[in-house]
């Protein structure tokens, strides 16, 4: 660790010593985050420590602090900021004139950075006596010392900005368009005029050209003239509160003349008048001298030639802030542009070729394109699918699938979790899979990763990826990525449908949807899931082609036993809620949903004949609905919104629960279950597993709810096995 001061790293920046790698977030900070550090900074409170990696041009795809739309080259030898970037941002937009950077034109630079940092900071120095304020900055007689001595809590509310706006208020005196124009000889007009103008406006004080009046060290800058002008004032309001008698000249003026006494008891009027002067001179020097040395106050900086010594001290030292994910620092070993080739290949067996453009372009942003790009459905994973306009899905992106690429161009973390745990298992199996261990899915194998491997490997790890999400879309109706019961389930998906002769096989898909089925079912990941995932990927490659579900070493059998009737996780207790202190699983609730949804069951809207499927939730909001509606069941004195939160009820377990289109919730959600069947074909009901309600006396009995359910956990079991069988077959 070593001590630098604000001063250097900001000198860094300007000489283009300092980049901040692309695989940082943008800025995000707020109003009261903002603050909060210019208040630490100010009273010289430890801010944090910056994590730097010494480094070269070109190691990282890089962008300029505070500029992220800024074309940026740094200099040969560099630092690139791993940690730090909200509170370094900040800290160069409050102390260093951004709108005037580089000379560029002010509209050029408000273009190019973020929003929240079109700002100006200032210092309040007068304080609001009516409202308490303390007199931080020794307004009362002119007599500041520091602010070391306060808490930040003291100094927040006197720290204020401005916003900049491009075409509005640009004649106002904090406004950058200020100095269009403005001919060299008559900047010191324009200050001057700006700072009396401050000061006039609410006694600030300047604090954006505090960088250049720091390297400078000037009388002609905006800082001096703003607190010069303070003084002048503050010294004529004390020198009229003396003649009313409301001050004490000799109290006042005391700490610049010890012989004051005798200059008043004499009349010596010119002695007092140099007194004022060195009294208002010396509290501006005071307050200027100050805030310069808050630049050079030491703060604590890591500088690092090893990225991953940075990554553990990292995470020791920002448990409060955004820790770098092992995603980002992959992101940043694959930006990094040593004349490897890139990853333009189709199969971990093909040559590649080299690709500039594709090496320089963020990691991310190759997999989102990638995800975004129509590709053909193999007939395999589209048997069966009877969807009107089933045209349209010959082919498909995986973009389609919800929260796999979020409206702001993000990256679903599920995704980004489960390509890196397929780069290290392809990248360290190769074609033996066999040779596959648990520690190839966690963070020091995926670090140990070359940005060679990272590149040449990304698009058939993308292409996987892609096509698992197909299968998991269009096989076992899920919508959203979000709602996938058990995560690293989809890396045996990915895996074996990365080859192409499993993805055209109809075999390969049944069986692989089979062993989908049955170890959600038979709760396979229920616990221990690292080792269970690793397991699969060994076994499913026999399973896949040769297999026999007989077979007494079949490794899936006992799990096909717990199918729906798994003890404590999916057996008939704990859907029909006998066992009250055992909750349905989520994954459990979840599966029921999504395997209904992808049987393509009809909406019940009258005279409708659109059929549901995971496709809709794009263009249709799929709501979950209760088949015994809460609204009608409920007593008097009691609401729909408190049954739904008691989870115990037998009409929240997921038995009571199917998908049908918005439009048609809304019209039967409080209808009884009596009222809305006799709307709809019975086959309708029974494509959602739902049983007839004939032969049921009192529908709003505890014995119809279970019996109810209990018959529709006999369809759903009985449906499944039937399944499972077909698709073994």
């Amino acid at each position: 660790m070593e001590k630098r001061t604000l001063l250097e790293l900001l000198e860094w920046d300007r000489e283009d010593k300092l980049a901040l790698p692309n695989f940082q977030r943008d800025y995000v900070w707020k109003e009261e985050n903002i603050k909060q550090l210019i208040a630490s900074f100010l009273v010289k409170s430890h801010i944090g420590t910056f994590l730097l990696v010494e480094g070269k041009k070109g190691d990282f795809a890089s962008r300029r602090l505070c500029f992220p739309r800024l074309e940026y080259e740094p200099k040969e030898q560099c630092y690139y900021l791993l940690d730090g970037q909200q509170r370094l941002s900040t800290l160069r937009v409050v102390f260093d004139d951004i709108f005037k950077f580089e000379r560029r034109d002010w509209k050029e630079n408000w273009e190019n950075t973020y929003k929240k940092l079109r700002t100006r900071w200032f210092l309040r120095i007068k304080p609001d006596l009516e409202k308490g304020e303390e007199d931080i900055f020794g307004w009362d007689n002119l007599n500041f010392y520091d602010l070391s001595k306060f808490e930040p809590q003291d100094v927040i509310d006197f720290v204020e900005y401005k916003s900049i706006k491009k075409t509005r208020e640009t004649d106002s005196w904090y406004h950058p368009a200020r100095f269009s124009g403005v001919e060299t000889e008559n900047i010191n007009e324009i200050l001057l005029e700006i700072a009396r103008e401050a000061v006039g406006y609410k006694y600030l004080v300047p604090l954006y050209t505090l960088y250049e009046d720091s390297i400078n060290d000037t009388n002609e800058s905006l800082l001096y003239w703003a607190l010069d002008d303070i003084a002048s004032r503050r010294v004529k309001e004390l020198q009229a509160e003396v003649k009313d008698g409301k001050k004490d000249i000799v109290e006042i003026l005391k700490i610049v003349d010890p012989k004051i006494k005798e200059y008043v008891t004499n009349n010596e009027n010119e002695k007092i008048e140099k007194a004022w002067l060195r009294l208002q001179t010396r509290w501006v020097e005071a307050v200027k001298n100050y805030l310069r040395s808050l630049l050079r106050q030491e703060i604590f900086v890591i500088i690092l030639n090893d990225l991953q010594k940075a990554v553990s001290i990292f995470e020791n030292i920002n448990k409060g802030g955004t820790p770098l994910s092992v995603y980002d620092l992959v992101v940043a070993k694959a930006a990094k542009n040593n004349g490897l080739a890139a990853s333009r290949v189709k199969t971990a067996d093909d040559d590649f070729e080299e690709d500039e453009d594709i090496l320089k372009s963020s990691l991310t942003n190759r997999i989102i394109n990638y995800l975004k790009e129509d590709f053909e459905l193999s007939e395999a994973v589209r048997e069966g699918i009877s969807i009107a306009g089933y045209e349209d899905y010959c082919k498909w992106n995986a973009a389609k699938m919800m929260n796999v690429v979020s409206e702001d161009n993000t990256l679903s973390k599920v995704i980004q979790n489960q390509y890196l745990n397929l780069l290290s298992i392809t990248v360290n199996c190769g074609e033996d899979i066999s040779r596959v261990k648990v520690e190839y899915i966690k963070k020091a194998s995926i670090l140990r990763l070359s940005g060679e491997q990272i590149n040449k490997n990304t698009e058939y790890i993308i292409k996987s990826l892609a096509r698992a999400l197909a299968f998991l879309h269009f096989r076992c109706g899920i919508f959203n990525i979000n709602e996938m019961p058990y995560e690293l389930m989809f890396i045996p998906i990915a895996f074996y449908l990365g080859n192409d002769s499993n993805w055209e096989d109809i075999k390969v898909i049944r069986r692989l949807e089979y062993w989908y089925w049955v170890s959600l079912f038979g709760g396979a990941y229920r616990e221990n899931q690292n080792f269970r995932v690793i397991e699969d990927l060994k076994n499913l490659n026999q399973f896949l082609h040769i297999f026999s579900i007989d077979a007494d070493d079949s490794y899936l059998k006992s799990t096909y036993e717990k199918v729906l009737n798994y003890q404590g996780y999916s057996s008939r207790e704990v859907l029909m809620r006998r066992e009250e202190k055992t909750p349905v699983p989520g994954a459990v609730e979840k599966a029921i949903l999504q395997y209904i949804l992808s049987k393509e069951p009809h909406d019940w809207n009258k005279g409708g004949t659109v059929r549901l499927g995971p496709w809709m939730a794009v263009s249709e909001d799929l709501h979950m609905h209760h088949i015994i509606p809460l609204g009608s069941v409920t007593k008097i004195g009691e609401s729909a919104d408190k049954l739904r939160k008691d989870k115990s009820h037998i009409l929240n377990s997921p038995l009571n629960k199917t998908y049908i289109t918005k439009s048609a919730n809304n019209r039967i959600k409080n209808k009884s279950i009596d009222d809305y069947y006799k709307e709809f074909e019975e086959v309708k009901f029974y494509e959602h597993f739902v049983p007839p309600i004939k032969g049921y006396n009192d529908k709003k009995s505890m014995n119809f709810y279970k019996a109810f359910l209990e018959e529709r956990f006999n369809l759903l079991q009985n449906e499944l096995k039937s399944e499972l069988a077909f698709l073994i077959a």
